[in-house]
C-alpha cells in the first residue's frame, strides 16, 4: 500500500496543475467576453474543465490527508469549492438575468483566488498564478 503521504501530495499536485489551468482559461474567457460568444465560450470552459469540479469533490475532498496537514486540506477545498460555484454560475444559460449571474460568478471567482493566495506559500503550483511572468517566488530572508 503507498505512503499516504506520497498519494496524498501526488494527489494534490495533480489538481493543483488542475486548477491552475483553469484559472488560465476562465480568466482568458474573461478577459475576451463578448456579446453573442457565450455559447461559445461556455464550450470553451466545458473543454478546458471537463469534470474537474465533480472529481474534486468524489476524490480529493474525500480523502485523508497525512498528519499535520488537515487544516491546508480543508482550506484547499473551501477555495477550489468557490471556484466551482464560479464555474457552475459562469456555465448558467444565456438570459436576461445572466449579467447579473455572471457578476457573482466573478465574486465568487474572487473569493477563490483570495483563499488560494493565502496558501500560496504551501501549494508551489498555484503560487505561479500570482507571480508575473518571468519572476520567481521569493525565497526567506536568513534569520
Amino acid at each position: 500500500m503507498p505512503n499516504q503521504e506520497v498519494t496524498y501530495a501526488g494527489q494534490l499536485r495533480a489538481f493543483q496543475n488542475e486548477v491552475l489551468e483553469f484559472l488560465r482559461t476562465f480568466e482568458s474567457i474573461q478577459e475576451q467576453l463578448r456579446p453573442g460568444a457565450l455559447a461559445d465560450n461556455q464550450a470553451q470552459m466545458v473543454a478546458a474543465v471537463g469534470d474537474l469540479f465533480r472529481r474534486f469533490e468524489s476524490s480529493f475532498v474525500s480523502s485523508t490527508p497525512p498528519p499535520g496537514l488537515e487544516d491546508l486540506h480543508q482550506a484547499i477545498c473551501a477555495a477550489v469549492r468557490e471556484l466551482g460555484k464560479a464555474y457552475e454560475l459562469f456555465m448558467t444559460q444565456p438570459s436576461p438575468q445572466w449579467t447579473l449571474i455572471y457578476l457573482y460568478s466573478r465574486a465568487a471567482l474572487c473569493r477563490g483566488l483570495y483563499q488560494l493566495y493565502a496558501l500560496r506559500d504551501q501549494l508551489p503550483v498555484i503560487a505561479g498564478h500570482f507571480l508575473l511572468d518571468g519572476a520567481s517566488a521569493p525565497t526567506s530572508a536568513p534569520a
